[in-house]
């Protein structure tokens, strides 16, 4: 009995140890998850990515956040992957990441977080020192600031300068580029939240050139040159070209963000008279990269395309387009290729005959040109008209009796209103007559497509009628 007792005890005691023993190997294994190392964050459009290490052994990964650093961070998500990404995190999001055995998890590693972007963010030039200079309301939990530069909005961005503590930036206007400036937020060195985005010497934008007709004066034009302005200029220097692809000389300077072309020549003895424009900013004595050139005819939204093989080779084509009421003027094509018309000389907005009385469709030669002044058996009066059928005309709108503009007809340009001849604003009656009718001109009218966009655009603005 004794020595059944005694083998009974040591067995207890071999089991114990053996429990002890495995007690002890499950606290080792616990104690020995390791911490995930190289964490990281970036600030995506979706989102904050988060990046680490694989810890050898884990099966899982947990990831924490607060929206402070020393705030408690509560549980966002678990996974397998070594990376997550937070969708739609809203500013100021700080995470933490575990390694997972099991059901047993380690310690959480230092955290990384994504700070809210700069606000307020200015630029303002002196230019009497010649220094830019950039600031910026402070962003909360922000350790520093990147200051990243690029020539274009879309990027790609450059960094300037990057540890800045301070909420300014200066640097000399001299030797600055063209471009844009953002400032990004940083915590625990990384980048995270980016302003918005500044233009410095920004190229000018919205170049555009209006024609103003003056029916007082008769068939006068005067060209506005127009454009949206660039912060920070003190000055525009425009030039102007024959063709946009031609050497352009100096127009004038002004202050202002328009430009009128009081000395556009209406008559010139050069048919290709669409002139081209480009404007430069001045920043006291910095200049600014000139624009892209703009001609009257610039952003119009398209045409009937001129046919091959119709015109002469001399001349210019005149191409109707009656769904669309506008006439063409074409000519010939700047590669040389025979038969081509391609060049549009001047858009033009114009009534052709009602749906009872048609304008004939079809190609033939202008035949000539009457006096200035036509008179109807009805006592209406016509101007400039252009010979391109027996009895029918290119013609101004119509003048009563006392050779007064009659209004209706130029607010009815851009519908079907006459009786077979095309009527035209009187500035582009004007211009056919004096470079089409006795210059080897093709007319060729067709049904054409509507292009509302086109007329809408051709049509009178802002008339003044007077006798």
């Amino acid at each position: 009995m004794r020595k059944l007792s005694t083998k009974l005890l040591v067995l207890l005691c071999a089991a114990f140890i053996i429990c002890l023993g495995t007690a002890s190997m499950s606290l080792a294994e616990a104690v020995s998850i390791e911490v995930p190392q190289s964490l990281a964050l970036v600030r995506e459009s979706r989102g904050n990515t988060l990046s680490w290490d694989a810890v050898e052994g884990a099966t899982g990964y947990r990831i924490y956040r607060a929206a402070a650093p020393g705030a408690r961070y509560r549980p966002l998500a678990s996974t397998t992957r070594l990376t997550y990404t937070h969708r739609r995190a809203p500013a100021n999001q700080f995470y933490k990441v575990r390694a997972v055995v099991g059901r047993r998890g380690g310690a959480l590693t230092p955290c990384v977080g994504s700070v809210a972007p700069a606000t307020r963010f200015t630029r303002t030039y002196d230019l009497d020192t010649g220094r830019l200079s950039l600031s910026w309301r402070p962003v909360r939990y922000a350790d520093s600031y990147t200051v990243e530069f690029s020539g274009s909005k879309a990027g790609p961005w450059e960094t300037l300068q990057s540890g800045l503590t301070e909420c300014v930036y200066e640097r000399d206007l001299v030797g600055t580029e063209p471009g844009f400036f953002r400032i990004r937020s940083v915590y625990g060195g990384t980048p995270t939240g980016a302003s918005a985005v500044l233009g410095v010497f920004e190229p000018i934008t919205g170049l555009r050139v209006v024609c103003e007709e003056r029916y007082a004066t008769g068939p006068t034009d005067r060209l506005n040159v127009a454009w949206n302005g660039s912060y920070g200029a003190t000055g525009y220097r425009v030039y102007r070209a024959a063709l946009p692809d031609n050497e352009f000389t100096l127009l004038g300077t002004t202050a202002n963000t328009y430009y009128p072309d009081v000395r556009y020549p209406h008559y010139p003895e050069n048919l290709l008279k669409t002139y081209a424009y480009k404007v430069q900013p001045v920043y006291g004595g910095t200049v600014g990269k000139m624009s892209a050139p703009a001609t009257l005819w610039s952003g119009m939204p398209g045409n009937i395309p001129a046919p091959a093989g119709v015109g002469s080779p001399s001349g210019i084509l005149l191409v109707v387009n009656k769904d669309a009421q506008v006439v063409t003027a074409y000519g010939k094509d700047r590669e040389g290729r025979e038969g081509r018309f391609t060049v549009v000389l001047r858009h033009m907005i114009c009534s052709t005959g009602k749906i009872d009385v048609k304008t004939p469709e079809g190609t033939r030669p202008m035949l000539g040109q009457e006096d200035e002044w036509y008179r109807y058996p009805s006592g209406v009066y016509i101007r400039y008209p252009s010979i391109y059928r027996n009895g029918l005309f290119f013609h101004s709108v119509l003048y009563s009796s006392g050779r007064r503009v009659m209004g209706s007809t130029v607010a009815r340009l851009g519908t079907r209103q006459s009786l077979g001849c095309v009527r035209l604003k009187v500035s582009d009656a004007k211009w056919v007559y004096d470079h089409c009718a006795l210059n080897n001109t093709t007319v060729y009218i067709t049904q054409g497509r509507r292009i509302p966009a086109l007329t809408k655009a051709l049509r009178p603005r802002n008339v003044r009628v007077r006798g």
